[in-house]
């Protein structure tokens, strides 16, 4: 069985039952995702203090939102260059990306995007228990889009690169 595959199925039936969707969102909580970014600095599994990057992506119209996919396989087919990416349980990722819309598996049949007003409701739902703190640095308009983001969840092992072959 591939990696999130029963999240998957469910995202698939969420997008036309209403009750689906809301099976998905619990499962998606408690599931293993995959974000772009990178560890900022020490890379310590118990430093609750660890900063990491996230990317943050822009349509052509200036819609702005977090990337973030149900598997290696989403990111790998949603990627068009080598990018670093982090595995996170879901709810530690939404929880420290708060305030930002986020986009699972974004451009893909299985696409389905979190408001910043949903993700509110969603956490005081389902609020993980191993963040700490957020923190949310502004990026200027030169930079490449990333904003370092201070988690105090345990992290599953270094950041990685997704290349495309």
């Amino acid at each position: 069985m591939q990696e999130n595959e029963e999240l998957e199925a469910l995202l698939s039936l969420a997008k036309e039952d209403e009750e689906a969707d809301a099976r998905f969102i619990r499962e998606l909580f408690l599931a293993d995702i995959y974000f772009l970014g990178e560890v900022v600095g020490e890379e310590d599994d118990e430093d609750p203090d660890a900063q990491i990057s996230v990317v943050e992506w822009q349509t052509v119209s200036g819609y702005h939102f977090v990337p973030a996919f149900t598997s290696l396989r989403m990111l790998e087919q949603g990627v068009s260059q080598d990018q670093p990416y982090v595995k996170v349980r879901a709810g530690d990722f939404l929880e420290a990306v708060k305030g930002n819309i986020v986009s699972i598996n974004p451009g893909s049949a299985l696409e389905r995007v979190i408001s910043m007003e949903e993700a509110e409701i969603l956490l005081s739902i389902y609020k993980p228990k191993v963040i700490k703190t957020t923190t949310v640095l502004k990026k200027s308009k030169t930079e490449k889009p990333r904003r370092p983001v201070k988690m105090g969840a345990k992290k599953s092992g270094r950041s990685k690169t997704c290349r495309k072959t």
